[in-house]
C-alpha cells in the first residue's frame, strides 16, 4: 500500500512539474523547446508536430484549441492516462480489465497502423 501511494506522489511530482513548465512558457514563443526534427529537414509534419502546444493550451483551458494541434495525440494521451490509472490505482478488478482488454498485440497493432494513417493524413490534409 505505501509502495502505490508512493507511486502515486511520484506520478503526480511529475506531471505537476511538467504542468508548471508548460503552463509558464508557450512552446510557440519559447526558443528553448524541442522542435521537430522532421518537419525542419523535410517540411513534413511528424505524427507528434504540435502535442507541446496541445499541452498548453489545454493547461490554459483551452481544450478546443489544443486538440486541433494534434487530433491523434489527444486520443493517445486519453488511453494513456486510463493504462496508468489501471497500474497505480488498485482495484483489482480494474487492474484486471486493462490488462487483459487494453494491453495486448491487437492494441498494439490498431496503434501502429492508426498512427501511420494519421501521419499520412495530416500531412496529405495539411492538418
Amino acid at each position: 500500500m505505501i509502495r502505490t501511494i508512493l507511486r502515486l506522489l511520484l506520478l503526480i511530482a511529475i506531471i505537476g512539474a511538467m504542468a508548471a513548465v508548460y503552463y509558464s512558457n508557450d512552446p510557440s514563443c519559447t526558443v528553448w523547446y524541442p522542435k521537430c526534427v522532421m518537419y525542419a529537414i523535410t517540411g513534413y509534419k511528424c505524427p507528434g508536430c504540435g502535442i507541446q502546444r496541445l499541452f498548453f493550451h489545454v493547461l490554459h483551458g483551452d481544450v478546443v484549441t489544443g486538440i486541433r494541434y494534434n487530433y491523434f495525440a489527444s486520443l493517445v494521451l486519453v488511453y494513456a492516462l486510463v493504462l496508468i490509472s489501471g497500474y497505480i490505482v488498485p482495484i483489482k478488478g480494474y487492474t484486471k480489465f486493462i490488462r487483459e482488454h487494453l494491453v495486448n498485440r491487437y492494441v498494439a497493432y490498431s496503434y501502429l497502423i492508426l498512427y501511420v494513417v494519421w501521419w499520412i493524413i495530416r500531412n496529405v490534409l495539411d492538418i
